[in-house]
Order: structure tokens, then sequence, then C-alpha cells
């Protein structure tokens, strides 16, 4: 039992195939693939701001341990004002 109505472009066959199974025609089908097609971008974006985001934290850490890295060999002396040993430091020491 299937009928068509419309023109050739917008028909919708509806039928019945089987106990309880409805089949339906081209419009429905193309707002299903319209609505699965703005699903998809919306994941995709969603997909780059994460991957974005992960790129950002790595390299906030690898910043980060580049810093520390960098004042491991530096030496902190108290008691003495900033620039009192003026171009030549160990001299000053």
């Amino acid at each position: 039992m299937d009928r068509s109505v419309g023109s050739p472009r917008t028909r919708s066959v509806v039928g019945v195939r089987g106990p309880g199974v409805i089949v339906f025609g081209l419009p429905d089908m193309e707002r299903g693939l319209n609505f699965m097609t703005a699903d998809l971008q919306k994941v995709k974006t969603d997909l780059d701001l994460k991957a974005d985001k992960a790129t950002v934290e790595a390299l906030k850490d690898e910043i980060e341990e580049l810093q520390n890295r960098s004042r491991r060999n530096n030496l902190v002396l108290y008691n003495i004002p900033e620039k009192a040993e003026g171009s030549d430091c160990i001299s000053f020491i």
C-alpha cells in the first residue's frame, strides 16, 4: 500500500512495509539530512575548540617547565640590594 502525493521533486511517499513499519519520502529524508549535517558541523566545531584548548594547555605546561629549568641554576642572595653588584657580579661576590 504505497501512495504518492505532489510533484516529483516534492513528492512524499508514504507506505507500509511489513507490520508497523512506515516508509517516508524525499522531503522527510532531506530534513533529516539537513539536521544531521548541522549536527555534524557543530560536533566538528566543538572538536576543533577542544583540540585548540588541549594544544594551549600543552604549550602552557611546556613554557612553565622551561621557565623552571632556566631558574634552576640561578642563585638567590638575600640581604643584598638589587643591582648592588654593578656590571661585574663575580668581582662583587
